[in-house]
């Protein structure tokens, strides 16, 4: 699954690879299936350059999904086995690795969030009032969550929850 912030809304795009059995039944070949799309508030009626980002042999439909939105709060708690990412790579001096320390026992939310909060191990999170260098800060705490489940999004039958968290530096200085 790869998720990222546009303009109008989240892109998201997921590949998946599997065996199909061929039409003998007696081997399997490697299938792929492909899915992407925005997901946005108010969709956009008219999008002239959809056509030439995406190899289409007609129309792109637009279609309509319920959006689960559920927002945890870290409860100012420490983040945990804490790892900078790899600003050469990223471009983004203000994201880091570290356990996943919400609970979604505290929200009204469905048992597909639930299960994706206790599911996940480590997040990736985004740094507020953080200085250039994670050698300077004492220690990180855990700011709020956002969660999205949008209906019609699968991975493999599984429902797809994108999240947002983020969380505060403490330094010395």
């Amino acid at each position: 699954m790869i998720l990222a912030p546009i303009r109008y809304g989240i892109f998201w795009t997921v590949l998946r690879g599997f065996k199909n059995s061929d039409e003998d039944g007696e081997g399997y070949e490697t299938v792929y299936d492909t899915q992407a799309g925005v997901l946005m508030e108010n969709p956009i009626l008219s999008w002239p350059a959809l056509e030439e980002l995406v190899e289409s042999d007609g129309p792109i439909p637009l279609v309509t999904t319920e959006v689960e939105a559920v927002s945890l709060r870290g409860e100012d708690r420490p983040l945990e086995e804490v790892i900078p990412v790899n600003h050469d790579r990223t471009g983004d001096a203000d994201i880091l690795a570290a356990k996943n320390v919400y609970e979604s026992e505290k929200t009204e939310a469905s048992e597909q969030m639930h299960e994706a909060v206790e599911r996940t191990a480590r997040l990736s999170y985004r740094i507020k009032g953080g200085t250039i260098g994670f050698e300077k800060e004492r220690e990180f705490r855990a700011e709020g969550m956002s969660l999205l489940r949008p209906e019609g999004i699968t991975l493999g039958g599984w429902p797809v929850v994108m999240g947002s968290p983020f969380c505060r530096a403490i330094s010395d200085e």
